[in-house]
């Protein structure tokens, strides 16, 4: 059995390393010019512009950040920048919500009662998970300040606390505007745990409502009077109404999911469909906008407008996205990649390395 003060020193030992481990993966890629996109510039301009203006504009974007995702919770990047004015204090201060998590899990396992070993084994898990270490290479995003809340509120629900799962959905509807569908979901596990319909469909009703606001206040403060979130289910676009808006995509996003599932359907149905993964490869990559490395570095070697633009209506039409939110590298469906993989080999070898969808 712990102590409290053994799980102190575990939990904060945890969080310490885990900071240092990811604050130093996400300055060392910045000192090395690896940030390839304008997350850490927008999120720069949102927390100067919360100290002197008292809201998130980004010159960048050409809009207030609450027309564009409604995210409070960016107010925490003004924190860390009014004590040290640099585009690295963001970085610190998103490690030390990444490390955050780490410490809490740490913590949890050790007030279970579960042995020194089990503990760390937990902690270096927590501290090596795949999403942590690509959240602390990914520059800075405001989803990554709220991962410690959505813990604590899954712990909450997991352990019936009411009062701090009633606090902790008002801290996680901050984060973004769909952050209300997660508290839903927060509720309906509620009921599936302990089976009281009042508290799961208070949580519930909070996670609508926050929903219903939120988006709400994105159609107020948007000068255009758009919706990116909702865009993304209707025209597929997922443009904030800014200055750097780009071009509308014709086909809506889930749209473009039913024809790559039917597409796979058909494929694998036809008598030959094992031997044509490539075919099926490429109907889901057109209707989901797989993307390419290719095109990461064409944004990177800072081309013309006009021939950006050109190459983007190119790569676009034949499924290939630009977003430069959306660059995290190829992403194939696991049940394409490794035939995948294969044949797009073979084809670089023989030279010819252009997208799929260009040939």
């Amino acid at each position: 059995m712990t102590t409290t003060r053994q799980r102190l020193w575990s939990a904060g030992g945890a969080g310490a390393v885990a900071w240092a481990f990811y604050t130093w993966i996400g300055v060392a890629r910045y000192s090395r010019g690896e940030y390839g996109n304008y997350d850490l510039g927008i999120f720069v301009q949102a927390a100067h512009s919360w100290l002197t203006l008292g809201r998130p504009y980004s010159d960048i974007k050409g809009i207030n950040l609450l027309g564009d995702h409604f995210s409070p919770i960016t107010v925490l990047f003004a924190l860390a920048y009014q004590m040290w004015a640099d585009p690295r204090a963001l970085i610190v201060a998103q490690s030390l919500a990444l490390a955050l998590v780490v410490a809490i899990s740490t913590w949890s396992v050790a007030r279970a009662g579960a042995r020194s070993v089990k503990v760390g084994g937990v902690a270096l898990v927590a501290l090596l998970a795949l999403p942590q270490v690509s959240a602390a290479g990914f520059q800075v995003h405001e989803t990554a300040l709220g991962a410690p809340f959505v813990l604590l509120l899954a712990m909450s629900v997991v352990t019936g606390a009411r009062r701090p799962a009633l606090v902790l959905t008002l801290a996680v509807l901050t984060i973004k505007e769909d952050a209300g569908l997660m508290v839903a979901g927060a509720g309906a596990a509620w009921f599936l745990i302990h089976r009281e319909r009042r508290m799961a469909a208070g949580l519930a009703g909070l996670g609508a409502v926050g929903f219903i606001v939120s988006n709400a206040v994105i159609l107020w403060v948007n000068p255009g009077h758009q919706n990116p979130y909702l865009r993304y289910f209707t025209s597929g676009d997922t443009s904030g109404g800014g200055l750097d808006s780009g071009g509308d995509r014709t086909t809506p996003r889930p749209l473009r999911a039913l024809r790559a599932a039917g597409g796979v359907a058909l494929v694998s149905a036809a008598p030959d469909g094992p031997a044509r993964p490539r075919v099926a490869c490429r109907l889901v990559q057109r209707a989901l906008l797989v993307r390419a490395p290719a095109l990461r570095r064409h944004h990177r070697s800072g081309g013309s407008d006009r021939a950006h633009l050109r190459d983007r209506a190119v790569q676009e039409s034949a499924g290939w996205t630009t977003d430069p939110h959306r660059r995290h590298g190829p992403v194939r469906p696991v049940g394409c990649l490794p035939r995948g993989v294969v044949t797009d080999a073979v084809d670089m070898a023989r030279g010819d390395e252009s997208p799929p969808g260009r040939r």
